[in-house]
């Protein structure tokens, strides 16, 4: 949040005098130490805005790709408490759940024909801002990203030879992930006075991020009349109908079920530019618009799995097994985020 109140005074922009010599230090894990000769300000900000998320993988093994793509309705609240040159702020985003579009050269030929993808996130930073002159700024942050992830895919077959139940059979896979990006950034703001009380803003910084992933999911058999799944489970067959194969708690309701790490770091330039309206010392609105874009790259994986009913029986001492790899799939990630702010000042 770049510091406004040291530059309006008496609602003459860069022509007043500034603040008295900071006399505090800041420290972000311990309360500030304040000063009474000190003036301090004290602001919250209220918005909204819209997010455009993009996620991209590049399968190494066959060259496919998948892309998932979402628009967001954002909404933020956020403090900052300032003293002198000196500026700490937090500001939360968060989201709603949206669906997900799938498109790309992995789903051409995927078993699932029916998807349903669905995300939310939220997006805290805390900053340390400095202020060097009228017009620049320089600041540290800690930023935290996390998504929330569900998965809803079901598969119809046709299978005829259960005559007492409607000819098919249901595949249903459930999956439920949390992933979470965070780690510090550098940056340098500037802001200069386009007109009356309207105000250019530009920030650059970098970020360096560190990627985890946690999932579990299910893959569950269903749609098996009775009579037929009894007849899979040694409960008795219908007249005229009989099973030779394994005995089990049958298939209706099992299957497969496991759970999946991901992690991975990445680095990228954090760009943003807006517009500042100072309505009055009280008052300020931002318009602002900023990107971050991610390549993870190569990510360390370790899964496990186990099996259930009928595939239990079927699968013998396969029945479970875990697994640990290095993925080198391309993992892209991109947000653009556009916000509409208002900060009032408390003190």
């Amino acid at each position: 949040m770049l510091n406004f109140d040291t530059l309006i005074t008496n609602q003459n922009i860069f022509k007043g005098k500034y603040m008295k010599n900071f006399l505090a230090l800041v420290l972000l894990t311990s309360p500030l130490v304040l000063f009474s000769q000190e003036q301090t300000r004290m602001g919250l900000t209220l918005g909204f805005g819209s997010t455009d998320y993009d996620f991209s993988i590049e399968f190494t093994d066959d060259g496919t790709i998948a892309n998932n793509d979402a628009d967001f309705s954002t909404s933020y609240v956020g403090f900052d408490y300032g003293i002198g040159k000196h500026t700490f702020n937090v500001i939360l985003g968060s989201s709603g759940s949206e669906q997900i579009d799938q498109s790309g050269s992995a789903f051409d030929d995927y078993y699932y024909e029916n998807r349903y993808h669905e995300l939310e996130f939220e997006d805290i930073s805390f900053n340390y801002i400095y202020r060097l002159n009228n017009n620049w700024q320089i600041g540290l942050g800690y930023n935290e990203l996390t998504k929330d992830t569900t998965y809803d895919y079901y598969q119809d077959n046709d299978f005829p030879f259960d005559v007492w139940g409607a000819g098919s059979y249901r595949w249903t896979l459930n999956e439920s992930l949390e992933s979470t990006s965070d780690g510090l950034t550098v940056f340098a703001a500037y802001l200069a006075p386009i007109a009356n009380n309207l105000f250019f803003t530009a920030r650059l910084g970098y970020t360096q991020q560190d990627y985890e992933e946690n999932g579990k999911w299910t893959d569950i058999f269903s749609g098996l009349s009775t009579e037929y799944n009894n007849c899979l489970s040694g409960n008795g067959c219908p007249d005229g109908y009989s099973y030779s194969g394994p005995s089990s708690d049958g298939l209706n309701g099992y299957g497969f079920s496991g759970d999946y790490t991901r992690s991975g770091d990445a680095s990228a330039a954090v760009f943003g530019i807006g517009l500042a309206w100072s309505v009055n010392p009280k008052n300020l609105i931002t318009f602002e618009y900023s990107v971050r874009s991610f390549d993870y790259g190569e990510l360390d994986s370790s899964s496990s799995y186990s099996t259930s009913g009928y595939w239990a029986v079927s699968a013998g001492d396969d029945g479970f097994g875990t697994n640990q790899e290095v993925l080198d799939n391309a993992v892209e990630e991109d947000f653009g985020f556009f916000s509409v702010k208002w900060r009032y000042r408390i003190q």
